[in-house]
This record gives structure tokens, C-alpha cells and sequence, in this order.
């Protein structure tokens, strides 16, 4: 053995070991260039993942580490040949095992991370084109309202007329029979009215064609006279309605009074619909420092959970409101969270199921444009 080792480091040989460190360190420099080449094709397609991200970090301090150990064992071949015989070889040994384990990684794990990584960019391209061919249709259903709405509502109108008129005319005589079914023709006539119009002002909110016109004004006394137009109605359900100012008092703000007033009656005709005879639905006007806070609660057949969620969508009508009250277009709502959102405020409810629901808006004072 000793016989080995001293031809292997006699002077003879010292020109055939420089060859063939200097072969060694062209082999670490190239599999280095092709380590670095694979890693960056792996890193590549899997940067998204945890593993992906791991192997910047992995890779540079592996080629430190070897490199380094590379330079030691050049030096301990040319100082002392006999350990740098020694060492050199398990580290070579190590160096061309990461080489082999890098491709196979790059060759199982990456094909499986770039199938992967190639499915999700299809299933995103599949599911934009869904998205954009729902958004047609959304836009063609809503034309069809729009132009619909508008065909009939003329026409409605003139039929509102005419039955207004034989109604009050008190010059042709009409038994009280006849009297009470023009009434109750109207008033479906003007139901008919109202769903038309909320469809259009739907429309018109979804497009950013809603027109607003904001003014300094009192939103108490818009409040007031909404509950005053309602309060014959809730007479008649035999439905307490009350409205609580404020103590502090509320300073004019910069508000559109007639979108105002059309959110507040949505949500006091909702109350009043769902709302048992004998019970209360009260409204509550409060200064919040920076905004006024208005409260519609009632004790009505209140909200599931499940459905909390859907309440503000449109045309939505929970299953329990449409067995207390069939008629309705679930389009109330939306308007009037597009209306409160519009003036920089929000919308939100508390329920629960059977007891009843307490609907909330706020609205800044100063609405930021």
C-alpha cells in the first residue's frame, strides 16, 4: 500500500495529478453550469409553490459549500498529497450524487410540479371565458329588462290614467260593486307600476347611470315623512310604527333627498310586509360623531343564516318571505344598498330567525367625492 501511495505522490506524477485536478475542476465548473441551468428551468415553473421557493436559497448554498470544499481539497492535494487523496474522493463522490439527484428531481418532481402548473393556467383560461360569457349574458338579460321595462311602462301608465279617471268621475254613476274592482285594479296597476320602475332604476344603478343630485338637507325630515307616508299603511296592518330622533340632533348633510327617501321606504315597506299584526317596527335616527346612523327594526319572520349572505343580491326572496308576502321583485334591497353605497355610506342587518331584523345604514357628514 505505502508502495502505492509513493508512486502516486512521487515527483514524477505531480504534472498527471495537476491534469487531472485541473480535468476535475472543468467537471465541477460544467455539471456547476448545468446544476444552475436545471434548478433555474425547476425554479421556474414552480416558484408558486413552497417547494419552488425553496430552491434559490437550497441551490446557492450547496455551490458554496461544495465549491469551498473543492478549494480545500486542492490545496490539501498540492500541500499535502496524500490527505487530498483522501479527502477528494468521498466529496467527488458527493458532488456527482447531487448532480444525479438534481436531475432526477428536476425529471420527476418538475414534470409533476409543470403538469400541474400547466393544468391551473388551463383551468384559469377555461374559467375567465366562463366569467366573460356569463358577463355577456348578464348584460343581454339586463338590456331585455331595460328595453321591456320601458316598452311597458307607457303604456301602464296610460292605463293608470284612464282608470283614475273613471274612479273619481262623478258624473257616471258606478255601483259600489263595480267602484271597489276598478280600485282594486288600479292599485294592481300601480303595483305593476312600481316593479317596472325598480327593474329600471336596477338598471340603471348596475350601468353607473343613476343619476344623483346632491344637496345640503335635512336626512331627519326625509326620514319623518317617509314614516308619515307609511304610517296609514301600518294602520291598516294594525302594526305599530314609531321613530325615534335623535337627542343630540342631526346637522344638515350632503345627501340626494329623493334616492334618500327611496332606500328608507324600501326598508320601512319591508318591515311593515314582514311584520305580524299587533307587533312594532320602529326606526331610530342617531349621531355618530362623523356620521348619522339610521336603524329600521321590526319583529318580524326574521333571516336564516344560510341566506345572509344573498339578501342584498337581486331578485333574491328568502323562502319564508315569499309564503308571508307573494308579491315582490327582490330588487328593494339592492336598490337601496347601490342608493347608501353611492353616498359613501354603508349598509348591514342583524337577524335572527323568527324574532325579527334590524336593518342599519350610515352615512358620513362629510361625503368624501
Amino acid at each position: 500500500m505505502s508502495d502505492i501511495f509513493s508512486f502516486l505522490f512521487d515527483e514524477k506524477v505531480i504534472l498527471l495529478r495537476t491534469v487531472v485536478y485541473t480535468f476535475g475542476w472543468v467537471v465541477l465548473s460544467l455539471s456547476t453550469i448545468v446544476l444552475i441551468y436545471k434548478s433555474a428551468q425547476l425554479y421556474k415553473k414552480t416558484r408558486h409553490l413552497v417547494f419552488g421557493k425553496l430552491i434559490v436559497p437550497i441551490l446557492i448554498g450547496w455551490l458554496v459549500t461544495m465549491h469551498s470544499l473543492g478549494a480545500v481539497c486542492t490545496f490539501y492535494v498540492f500541500d499535502m498529497p496524500r490527505k487530498g487523496m483522501l479527502v477528494t474522493f468521498p466529496i467527488f463522490l458527493i458532488w456527482m450524487a447531487t448532480v444525479v439527484a438534481v436531475f432526477f428531481i428536476t425529471s420527476r418532481w418538475g414534470g409533476e410540479a409543470i403538469k400541474k402548473h400547466n393544468e391551473i393556467i388551463r383551468l384559469n383560461k377555461e374559467l375567465e371565458e366562463a366569467n366573460e360569457r356569463l358577463q355577456q349574458l348578464d348584460e343581454l338579460k339586463s338590456e331585455f329588462i331595460n328595453i321591456a321595462a320601458h316598452q311597458l311602462r307607457t303604456p301602464l301608465s296610460e292605463i293608470k290614467w284612464a282608470l283614475g279617471f273613471i274612479i273619481n268621475d262623478e258624473s257616471t254613476f258606478i255601483t259600489p260593486e263595480k267602484k271597489e274592482i276598478l280600485i282594486k285594479s288600479n292599485e294592481s296597476n300601480e303595483k305593476i307600476i312600481k316593479i317596472i320602475n325598480s327593474l329600471l332604476e336596477t338598471g340603471k344603478a348596475k350601468s353607473g347611470n343613476l343619476v344623483y343630485n346632491f344637496k345640503e338637507c335635512s336626512i331627519e325630515k326625509i326620514i319623518r315623512n317617509a314614516v308619515k307616508d307609511f304610517s296609514s299603511v301600518a294602520e291598516k296592518k294594525k302594526i305599530g310604527l314609531y321613530l325615534n330622533k335623535s337627542k343630540t340632533g342631526i346637522p344638515n348633510i350632503e345627501i340626494d333627498p329623493v334616492k334618500i327617501n327611496i332606500a328608507v321606504s324600501i326598508l320601512i315597506e319591508n318591515a311593515l310586509n314582514y311584520t305580524p299584526e299587533y307587533e312594532r317596527v320602529e326606526i331610530t335616527i342617531e349621531n355618530r360623531d362623523d356620521h348619522v346612523r339610521v336603524a329600521v327594526k321590526d319583529n318580524g319572520i326574521g333571516i336564516s343564516e344560510k341566506e345572509t349572505n344573498k339578501v342584498f343580491t337581486r331578485f333574491f326572496r328568502s323562502a319564508r318571505a315569499i309564503k308571508v308576502q307573494t308579491d315582490g321583485t327582490g330588487l328593494g334591497l339592492h336598490i337601496a344598498k347601490n342608493i347608501i353605497e353611492a353616498h359613501k355610506g354603508k349598509i348591514w342587518f342583524e337577524s335572527k330567525e323568527g324574532k325579527g331584523t334590524t336593518f342599519y345604514f350610515t352615512i358620513p357628514f362629510e361625503r368624501k367625492k
